[in-house]
């Protein structure tokens, strides 16, 4: 979901950006909130037990939320 919301930013030149916004230690493992901005609006939040998951889940979010999946090209 991340490549593809990428792409669809860089196609419909939209600027990107995933921050790391939180840091959760528990004992054994970290989790991780990770907030995607499109054009310096933040438009998802995901979690994950690695950074990388955790802007997969917001990538996952956003394709969802703008509908990216339904647009042919």
């Amino acid at each position: 979901y991340k490549s593809r919301i990428i792409e669809w930013a860089q196609k419909n030149n939209h600027e990107i950006e995933f921050r790391i916004i939180d840091i959760k230690s528990m004992k054994h493992f970290k989790e991780f909130k990770a907030e995607l901005y499109l054009d310096k609006k933040p438009i998802s939040r995901g979690m994950g037990l690695s950074k990388k998951k955790a802007e997969q889940d917001a990538a996952l979010k956003a394709v969802e939320e703008l509908k990216i999946d339904d647009i042919v090209d």
